[in-house]
């Protein structure tokens, strides 16, 4: 892979976009986010998961500067790793 670098941010910035808009719907339509996530994870209840508290801007803040950095690293990580196992 040429540059690791760009795939990372892209990846990164199209996933924030995703982490974004779970978090509108969390506040907009909770129940639409459960029912969503009881369909990925087929045998949990996500009925204990339901929050009775609205999570905190600082919180959603901290959340995305975490999730983005895991995933920049990770991306980068699998591109770094691509490109010297293609050659």
């Amino acid at each position: 892979m040429k540059n690791p670098i760009v795939l990372a941010n892209a990846v990164t910035l199209a996933l924030l976009v995703f982490y974004f808009v779970c978090v509108v719907l969390s506040f907009v339509a909770p129940d639409i986010l459960l029912s969503i996530g009881q369909s990925w994870i087929h045998t949990l209840n996500m009925e204990a998961a339901r929050t009775t508290n609205q999570m905190s801007l600082t919180g959603i803040i901290l959340g995305a500067i975490t999730f983005g950095a895991v995933v920049w690293v990770e991306v980068y990580l699998a591109a770094f790793l691509y490109g010297k196992l293609d050659k």
